[in-house]
């Protein structure tokens, strides 16, 4: 069992996963920033979005 940890440790795979995990989490912030853009409307100087998001549950 202590190889495998010393193998994960020193093969890149958790450096690998926390790099993944906080592209995505930039691809997300930058993804929805983005869609938040597109549906607010600036009118002298106040921002609102005007869009009602109704969820339908099953």
């Amino acid at each position: 069992m202590s190889g495998f940890l010393a193998w994960v440790a020193g093969s890149g795979v958790v450096q690998g996963l926390i790099m993944g995990l906080t592209f995505a989490y930039l691809t997300t912030v930058l993804v929805l920033n983005a869609v938040a853009r597109t549906q607010t409307k600036t009118v002298n100087g106040w921002s609102s979005i005007r869009k009602v998001c109704v969820i339908n549950y099953l």
